[in-house]
């Protein structure tokens, strides 16, 4: 029985054989075992794909019932001179400014001019974020309302959702293995 030895590499040469890691997979906490440097793993790309065509659906909702309901979409800078005063929350610096936490100080401002109904869904940053559902970056979506109360904003905040889940098919959801329907209590 003849056993032949590996090849020699020369110094420096990256090995052809896929590294694997083990990542928590976002819908169960099995293991998912992923190629490193070995190729594309076709499965984790369609699963990928299919991720980002369901958040671009969900961007395009919101901002239909937004644009819809005379809404003005807005954008305020992503980098400030000074964070947000938030016991609770850590602003990620960026040079001498920082990366904004939330877009609401500047969105105050557009309210207090005179803008009455405007939305803004962004990237924000918190420092200190990191964990098992956590990044220290995110999409946020915020709106304000001139004269509406919080009675005002939980009833246009269960439109939204009603009117999201619908754009992206059946009036329902399935989380945790679980179908859960859309419908007023």
């Amino acid at each position: 029985m003849s056993v032949s030895k590996p090849q020699q590499r020369p110094a420096g040469c990256r090995h052809e054989r896929a590294q694997t890691i083990f990542r928590f997979g976002e819908s169960t906490q099995k293991p998912e075992r992923i190629s490193r440097g070995g190729g594309v793993n076709p499965y984790r790309q369609s699963r990928i794909r299919r991720q980002l065509e369901i958040r671009a659906q969900v961007l395009r909702a919101v901002r239909e019932f937004f644009q819809t309901a005379g809404y003005l979409e807005v954008e305020t800078p992503i980098r400030i001179p000074t964070p947000a005063p938030e016991a609770h929350i850590e602003a990620s610096p960026a040079g001498e400014w920082f990366l904004q936490t939330s877009p609401e100080l500047c969105m105050k401002r557009l309210l207090a001019a005179g803008y009455e109904k405007i939305f803004q869904i962004c990237a924000c940053f918190r420092a200190g974020e990191r964990g098992d559902r956590h990044l220290p970056e995110m999409t946020l979506l915020e709106w304000y309302t001139a004269q509406a109360d919080y009675r005002d904003m939980m009833a246009q905040c269960e439109q939204l959702i009603k009117y999201v889940v619908n754009y992206l098919g059946p009036p329902g959801l399935h989380y945790q293995g679980l179908f859960r329907s859309i419908t007023a209590p």
